[in-house]
């Protein structure tokens, strides 16, 4: 089954060793992410027993728990540092 980058439509991969690296493989890694971070509501999955105060109570966009499948690229730059790329 081919899998494509929900953002960038790239092809995407999951070659073992591969994930992050500065190459054509690294960048276009298959990784899964929500949409909206789940820190923002003031959970955190490798933290499950521990909650903060989010920063909202429901989405304001409607994608609360929605994940998708990403490139590495656009997994970084566009959902962690969306600010940095505008």
């Amino acid at each position: 089954m081919e899998e494509r980058c929900t953002i960038c439509n790239c092809l995407l991969h999951r070659t073992a060793g591969k994930y992050a690296r500065p190459t054509p493989e690294g960048s276009s890694h298959a990784t899964k992410h929500h949409y909206v971070a789940e820190r923002f509501f003031g959970r955190s999955s490798n933290r499950k027993s521990t909650k903060h105060s989010g920063i909202s109570e429901i989405c304001p966009w409607g994608h609360e728990r929605e994940t998708a499948v990403f490139c590495y690229e656009c997994h970084e730059k566009l959902l962690h540092n969306p600010g940095n790329y505008a």
